[in-house]
């Protein structure tokens, strides 16, 4: 507040009461500041205090206790303990650090829940921590060992995820991500659970404080991996954690009544993991039981800082990338770091690594750039082996990383693989290799990511927790670590150079903003100067996270900077839900109301101003959705309705309109047409007549686009046959040779070709560039041919959508392109659609939203005639 009377007590007044301590007239006078840390038994008698009788004493070393009274006397405020600590001279004299960006992850006890805790639950799996003889007789478990078995009436399925003792660990952790993947996309792509939780249970995957045991690295990256499962799947999941403590155990039907969909369970109590500021004071002393942290702004203590050893050799992985680039630059420059070892799959190879070495070189550094593929521990023996004895290795940055993104429900073993590589294995090789070498610092650079689990990133979020949890790992064991887990920087790198403005948008909308490089060495510096083994170093737009909440669910871990709200849409102030208003309107309104809903929402979602950009007719896809907007959108709409929408609603409701039609059906109960315009068919001669032409559309060779130009071609008997065309990208100088016998030559140089082949506009029909050049042509121009056809018959083809509309399609001979197993790496992936004939007719009806049949008839010659009979038979 500004206004200094909308104070109960101005903190200035307490500041100033706090002078004479700080003078060294109450504690010690040592030549050292003390500034406050932890305060206890706080009282406020009364509020609107302008100047106050502060009473100081000393109630231990270096604690206090504070008095304040009125000029009258009478008492106005207390603290019956407040603990100061000495502060680090040169941390004050820091550049300014801006510490609303550097956030600690913390689990205070969790909200007391007046639910009622459920009486029947469900296990899928064996109960190896012993959770039903826990409960008692106050649950009744149902056991299940496959599950197709459980009944679709289930609430909450619990299944418990072991940890893995075996030394390899990269090994145990894919094993047991694995495990949950397969799980998780069956049981979110099961009908039957789409009002039922799972609830995961893993023991000790997470640390919740000081003095636990370090976490079981082979299940701690499950909760980078769910978390993001979570974002995709609202309601869906649950995740808990749990000790020995038979409370523990015991507890869990009364947590699940709660709203957490995350939560550990420590001695019987249950405890939320929530985002919080950091204090800059000295981390090494935790407050005790019942005090909280007094955080103020612009102190720094000593912590545990990490020696950089100038003498010593430090490697940094990614040591060629954006970032790599900037810490070396930082270390050498702010932390005198003198020998260097940058690390990439390129090396030396990589644009710009040898003025990356002379800029170092002119800073007074020698760096040596190595081509090393770090998840290779072979290869990172050989290493480390090189590093010359009078400067041995003293420190480790682990900078690098990739990206493959994808939801969940599409995820395959090989799309973890090639995440986790260069993070798990690579951080673990590293960690492995020279845990005896005596570092001095051992940094990890986490994501924010792994900590909030964002959608359409879980392989990405669990490599990023299994580093927060290697640091936590090391640092149980005596040896320095730290994990970093960084918000989306300015800058550019190679893991985000692929990100396009919707991408962007969407990160702002969650309420991530650039972090600068000025930026991000100062935050790394406060970080490893607080001692935090882990951190998130990110520029949280918290207004921006504030705003959404009235209408969309806030990450559980920022629900402790964010107070999550209702749904303002859903529930208003009177307390009447969406479907209550909408009762009793006429459809028209209704109708309106809830596209309206749905072109504002999907404007959101795309980053538009308003709804007015988005057509009702136009599919989501060509509007710009991908699969993860989608994904944010279903998330809008099931916090506005308060529906519990599936995962492919904005699939299988293709358009707007399409939408607004179901939510009519499942907010009132009533169904629908979907809402947009439509174009009148021509009408046929005869009306009884059961098979009519209304449209053509054709491509033949000689230029011929239409069936106009077709007649024209006949009836002037004109040759369409043409010389070799240019734009088929073959070489016609080596092409043609009159030798027939030889391979690779064409010994005719004519023949008949379709004009302008190669124009196709992959963006108009919703197929990515690359996509598009994996396709058969036949795919190409029958996407194009058939949009021409319902325009010369008139028919809007957005109106199309949802109906019982067939596709029947005469094709053959698809040996264009390469075999598979040939095709190029841009085409991998894509050859097998692109050139099936079976994927022909159901791409033209995905595209246009049909939901009749779709057959592609191969007979050879007789193909198109079969088609047709087919088609008029339908």
């Amino acid at each position: 507040p500004t206004d200094p009377d909308s104070f109960t007590i101005h903190p200035a007044l307490l500041d100033a009461a706090l002078h004479a301590a700080l003078l060294g007239q109450v504690l010690p006078d040592d030549g050292r500041i003390r500034l406050p840390y932890a305060w206890e038994g706080a009282t406020l008698h009364a509020s609107g205090a302008s100047a106050l009788r502060v009473s100081v004493t000393t109630v231990g070393d270096d604690t206090l206790r504070l008095r304040a009274a009125d000029g009258a006397g009478m008492p106005v405020a207390g603290v019956a303990s407040l603990a100061m600590l000495p502060a680090d001279p040169a941390g004050l004299g820091s550049p300014a650090v801006n510490r609303d960006f550097l956030l600690r992850l913390e689990w205070p006890p969790a909200p007391s829940a007046d639910a009622v805790p459920p009486t029947e639950l469900s296990q899928l799996g064996h109960d190896p921590f012993g959770l039903r003889p826990a409960t008692g007789a106050d649950v009744d478990w149902q056991e299940y060992t496959e599950l197709s078995a459980i009944p679709g009436d289930s609430s909450d399925v619990v299944v418990c995820v072991q940890g893995d003792d075996r030394p390899d660990v990269p090994e145990a952790a894919r094993a047991a991500l694995y495990g949950a993947l397969e799980l998780v996309r069956a049981w979110v792509s099961d009908d039957r659970f789409a009002d039922a939780r799972l609830v995961v249970v893993t023991r000790r995957a997470v640390m919740t404080g000081h003095g636990e045991p370090g976490p079981d690295l082979s299940v701690a990256p499950l909760w980078g991996l769910l978390r993001s499962a979570q974002s995709e799947n609202p309601g869906r999941l649950v995740l808990v954690d749990v000790d020995e403590d038979a409370r523990s155990l015991a507890a869990l039907p009364s947590a699940l009544a709660g709203d957490a969909a995350q939560f550990a369970l420590r001695d019987g109590q249950v405890r939320v993991p929530r985002l919080a500021r950091t204090s800059s004071t000295d981390r090494s002393r935790e407050p005790e039981s019942g005090q909280r942290r007094a955080d103020s702004e612009g102190r720094s203590g000593p912590g545990a800082l990490p020696g950089w050893d100038t003498e010593g050799t430090v490697l940094i992985t990614g040591g060629t990338g954006t970032l790599g680039r900037l810490f070396a630059r930082h270390l050498v420059t702010k932390h005198g770091v003198r020998n260097l070892l940058l690390v990439s799959r390129r090396g030396p190879g990589t644009p710009g690594a040898a003025d990356l070495v002379n800029e170092l070189s002119g800073l007074g550094a020698e760096a040596t750039v190595a081509a090393c593929d770090v998840a290779d521990r072979t290869a990172v023996a050989a290493l480390l082996a090189k590093i010359p004895p009078d400067h041995p290795l003293t420190g480790v940055v682990h900078a690098a990383g990739v990206l493959d993104d994808g939801l969940v429900s599409g995820m395959t073993p090989e799309g973890l693989d090639a995440v986790l590589a260069p993070k798990l294995d690579a951080a673990w090789n590293l960690h492995d290799l020279t845990r005896d070498l005596g570092l001095s610092a051992f940094v990890l650079f986490s994501s924010v990511m792994g900590t909030i689990g964002n959608a359409g990133q879980g392989n990405y979020a669990a490599a990023n927790v299994f580093l927060d949890a290697l640091a936590q790992h090391r640092r149980t064991a005596g040896l320095p670590a730290a994990s970093f887990a960084w918000g989306f920087w300015s800058e550019r790198s190679e893991l985000t150079r692929d990100l396009g403005d919707a991408d962007i948008a969407r990160m702002a909308r969650s309420g991530l903003k650039p972090l600068s490089s000025d930026e991000g060495v100062t935050l790394f510096d406060a970080a490893l100067a607080d001692g935090e083994v882990t951190a998130t170093l990110a520029a949280l737009d918290l207004d921006r996270v504030r705003a959404q909440a009235g209408h969309a669910s806030v990450p559980e871990v920022l629900r402790g900077l964010v107070r999550a709200r209702r749904a303002a849409t859903a529930v208003t102030a009177t307390g009447s839900t969406l479907t209550d208003r909408l009762a009793g309107r006429p459809a028209e309104d209704v109708d309106r109301e809830l596209l309206d809903l749905v072109r504002s929402l999907t404007a959101t979602v795309l980053g538009h101003a308003d709804g007015g950009s988005v057509q009702p007719a136009v599919a989501f896809r060509e509007l710009g959705l991908d699969s993860l907007s989608a994904v944010e959108l279903r998330k809008r709409l099931n916090d506005v309705t308060g529906l519990r929408l599936s995962a492919t609603v904005v699939f299988d409701h293709p358009t707007p309109s399409a939408l607004a039609a179901l939510l009519r059906g499942e907010l009132l109960g009533e169904s629908t047409q979907v809402v947009t315009p439509t174009a009148t068919a021509p009408s046929s001669a005869a009306d009884d007549d059961p098979i009519v032409i209304v449209g053509m559309g054709c491509r033949f060779p000689g230029g011929v686009s239409s069936p106009d130009e077709l007649w024209e071609l006949v009836r002037s008997g004109r040759d369409a046959v043409s010389g070799l065309p240019r734009d088929r990208g073959w070489d016609l100088d080596d092409l043609f040779d009159t030798d027939a016998g030889r391979t690779g030559k064409s010994y005719v140089d004519k023949g008949y070709f379709l004009d302008d082949a190669g124009e196709f506009d992959a963006g108009f029909f919703g197929i990515s560039p690359r996509e598009a050049l994996a396709m058969h042509p036949q795919q190409r121009v029958l996407l194009e041919t058939a949009w021409q056809t319902l325009e010369d018959a008139g028919i809007e083809p957005g109106s199309l959508r949802g109906s019982d509309t067939g596709v029947f399609i005469g094709a053959m001979l698809q040996e264009y392109g390469p075999p598979m197993h040939e095709g190029s790496a841009e085409a991998d992936g894509l050859l097998l659609t692109g050139s099936s004939g079976s994927v022909t007719s159901g791409r033209l009806a995905y595209f246009l939203g049909l939901e009749g049949p779709a057959v592609t008839v191969d007979t050879a010659c007789s193909s198109s005639l079969v088609a047709l009979h087919q088609a008029a038979q339908a």
